[in-house]
């Protein structure tokens, strides 16, 4: 073998070498990519999953929803009221069922309140539910078709201690996830 034929085959295996390097490290990063997202993603699936539950329990009318919000951005709350004792037409008697977003992008919430309130820290039920970044609640009655809808949007990130960078997304991808709900004990009249 030449020294032309060695260098030759030198810089080949070289190529060849940087090519399989090169396809590990993109494969490795695809695979963090979709864990961070995967992660986020079913972290704001639970959060929503409870939230939706207690926004299909709640109980109202017309004049009297049973949906409370207040505060703003990251200090806001939503509350559904649910009527534990079931007594449909009483509603002084029932529960509420609050949520509260804290400017530490964290998501608590707090059950069997007595009237609609921002979960506190001195609240006995108070329980994180998961970090998000940003939530709405929002209510729309339908006279017409009786088919009145809640409609809560969540969104988090994979690390809400860091911030989101739209020029890399899957540095820290952000989930925004929406739904809507009908609430069962909810009547027009």
């Amino acid at each position: 073998m030449t020294l032309t034929e060695l260098l030759v085959s030198s810089v080949l295996i070289g190529i060849v070498m940087l090519g399989v390097v090169s396809v590990e490290y993109a494969s490795k990063r695809a695979q963090e990519n979709i864990s961070r997202r995967s992660i986020a993603t079913a972290r704001v699936s639970s959060m929503m999953l409870h939230m939706a539950k207690n926004a299909a329990l709640t109980v109202g009318d017309v004049t009297n929803i049973g949906i409370q919000t207040g505060g703003t951005g990251n200090s806001s709350y939503s509350c559904f009221r649910q009527d534990v004792p079931q007594t449909p037409d009483v509603y002084s008697d029932d529960t509420w069922v609050c949520y509260t977003l804290r400017t530490t992008n964290v998501l608590y919430t707090c059950n069997n309140q007595p009237s609609p309130t921002f979960c506190a820290d001195t609240n006995t039920t108070i329980r994180t539910l998961g970090s998000a970044t940003a939530f709405t609640v929002t209510y729309t009655p339908s006279s017409s078709t009786q088919d009145n809808k809640v409609t809560i949007s969540l969104t988090s990130l994979y690390d809400s201690s860091s911030p989101y960078d739209a020029s890399d997304p899957s540095k820290n991808p952000r989930v925004i996830m929406t739904a809507e709900v009908n609430p069962m004990g909810h009547t027009y009249f």
